[in-house]
């Protein structure tokens, strides 16, 4: 089979059968530098950076709702925000 680029070639050997996807995945990561799996890491997300900045933008938004409301939310009060979120 003829591909047009080589991620498409190795993609291809993996889901041919020639290579098993952990196999390809272990190549690949001695292959890259320490600066390409952490961008790649960040780049989808998967980084300890990135899910603390998620974590804080989810606070942010929550802090936003509760003090950005006419009446404020009695924190004494049990409140399910995550569903609250989900209408606003």
């Amino acid at each position: 089979m003829s591909y047009a680029n080589t991620r498409d070639q190795a993609l291809g050997l993996v889901e041919e059968g020639l290579v098993s996807g952990e196999d390809m995945l272990i190549a690949c990561l001695k292959f890259m530098s320490v600066y390409d799996v952490k961008a790649m890491l960040e780049s989808n997300g998967w980084s300890e950076q990135a899910k603390e900045e998620e974590e804080e933008e989810e606070e942010e938004v929550l802090e936003e709702y509760i003090y950005g409301m006419d009446e404020p939310i009695d924190p004494m009060e049990e409140h399910d925000y995550r569903t609250k979120l989900l209408y606003v």
